[in-house]
């Protein structure tokens, strides 16, 4: 019986060092795991602003605030806005006015917009012309203008987690949509 039990006992220290093993290799893949979200999260934040980017985050951008009409508006300090609320009214909230010299100018920053709740929009010229709701919308300036860039949704619209509310306006020279970063 003795050797039963010696033998057992042998079973138990190797088995238990197997779970000892387990336990230390789950440890540091853990660790490694939350180290890589962290450089990853750290690394979104470090990213460089497009210094095509005609809209500046300046004194004149739109600022974090609650509209009272239901939606918060959060601003980054990259200027990515975030939206987060029901809306309880109509609204329209401007996000920058730049100056324009004559040339083609592509406005982008809102995926997937719907023209009947939410959309992107600019509007410029003597006559108030505007360019609105597409993924990217490419325009033509002939003289010096300047083009106000506005947000707009209707009430009832929703911003919450389900729905991506998050907008990086993005204003560039020529006919192509420009990236929010470098």
């Amino acid at each position: 019986m003795s050797k039963n039990y010696n033998n057992n006992n042998k079973q138990r220290k190797s088995g238990g060092v197997w779970k000892m093993v387990g336990i230390i290799v789950a440890s540091v893949l853990s660790t490694c795991m939350l180290l890589s979200i962290g450089s990853f999260v750290k690394t979104a934040f470090e990213k460089e602003v497009n210094p095509n980017n005609l809209i500046k985050v300046d004194e004149n951008y739109i600022k974090t605030q609650n509209t009272n009409r239901g939606v918060e508006i959060e601003v980054a300090d990259d200027g990515t806005i975030e939206l987060s609320g029901k809306a309880t009214s109509d609204h329209v909230v401007t996000i920058a006015t730049v100056s324009l010299e004559p040339g083609w100018y592509t406005l982008s920053g809102l995926e997937s917009p719907d023209l009947n709740e939410f959309y992107l929009y600019g509007v410029y010229g003597v006559s108030g012309q505007a360019i609105a709701g597409t993924d990217s919308a490419v325009f033509e300036v002939t003289a010096p203008t300047d083009i106000v860039i506005k947000l707009s949704w209707t009430e009832d619209v929703s911003f919450n987690w389900f729905s991506d509310r998050k907008i990086q306006p993005v204003l560039v020279e020529g006919k192509v949509a420009g990236d929010f970063y470098k």
